[in-house]
């Protein structure tokens, strides 16, 4: 198993730290780090909600220009795929979302707690102050481990249309 992520920009990626660096909101029965279905180190992040109507959620907000190229990469998986399950990405202006790009976690953990490898490539929105690397749960659980967030790319920098004199 590969845990390696040069220049991750996610803190505390394998909840190694317990929850540390991780901000969660209600309803859920449980946010916690625990070691069932851990990919990386000891733990991983999971969360039980309990309505598929109003969300609970956890996240953690990362500084980040418009016009970024981000590749998410993280293992996840769930008890029942008919329930809520997503992870993914919100770009903000301060707290105006922009844009978001969120997969639905749909793979059974089974008894093992074997997760999914899911992938996430988006380019943030201009006018972009922060992305929110967020997971959502409705009546059961989203487990997450390895939560990798590296930018692949960089704004491209123009001077428009110009007529230059050279006298």
């Amino acid at each position: 198993q590969n845990c390696d992520c040069p220049n991750n920009l996610v803190l505390n990626p394998s909840f190694e730290l317990g929850t540390s660096n991780w901000t969660a909101t209600a309803p859920y029965i449980v946010f916690q780090a625990d070691p069932f279905g851990a990919q990386c180190g000891a733990n991983a992040g999971q969360q039980d909600g309990t309505s598929n109507t109003n969300l609970a959620t956890f996240y953690q907000d990362i500084n980040l220009g418009g016009g970024s190229q981000v590749q998410l990469k993280f293992k996840a998986g769930t008890h029942v795929p008919a329930e809520i399950a997503k992870f993914g990405l919100i770009f903000f202006n301060g707290t105006t979302r922009l844009d978001s790009s969120l997969v639905e976690v749909d793979h059974i953990l089974g008894a093992t707690g074997t997760m999914q490898d899911y992938l996430i490539t988006a380019t943030a929105p201009a006018g972009t102050t922060k992305v929110r690397v967020i997971g959502k749960t409705g009546l059961d659980w989203l487990k997450v481990d390895l939560i990798c967030l590296t930018v692949i790319g960089t704004p491209t920098a123009s001077i428009g249309n110009r007529i230059w004199f050279d006298a």
